[in-house]
């Protein structure tokens, strides 16, 4: 968390940059208070934010099949240059709600399926 806020607050961070044609898609394991507050930020300065953090690890993002799993802007997200990109590093992306935060909790959900399968 302190290396991504680092880098988005610094003086010529992410924030600092962000416009009113701004769109941010944050592809970090944070908490949902740490994506809300950036999200926040970015829609204050009238940009777009689309939280989506990933399923999958070091193998996945080399093959391409990550997961996104995302919230915010649901215009962002279905813009085409956006999937597009999404398609290129994932082999899925879902969309929960625009209520950023929901991104984050279904990868917990995720991650908790995984680990409980391994037991």
């Amino acid at each position: 968390p302190e290396a991504s806020a680092a880098v988005f607050n610094a003086p010529d961070g992410v924030l600092a940059g962000v416009s009113e044609k701004s769109s941010i898609i944050d592809c970090a394991t944070l908490a949902e208070s740490d994506m809300k507050g950036m999200s926040e930020a970015v829609v204050a300065k009238g940009g777009r934010f689309l939280e989506a953090p990933v399923s999958g690890s070091k193998v996945p993002a080399a093959t391409g099949t990550l997961i996104f799993l995302c919230a915010g802007s649901k215009v962002l997200f279905e813009e085409p240059t956006v999937q597009a990109s999404l398609n290129a590093m994932g082999k899925a992306s879902h969309f929960f709600k625009e209520d950023v935060g929901h991104g984050t909790r279904a990868k917990l959900v995720v991650n908790s399926d995984r680990k409980s399968t391994r037991l």
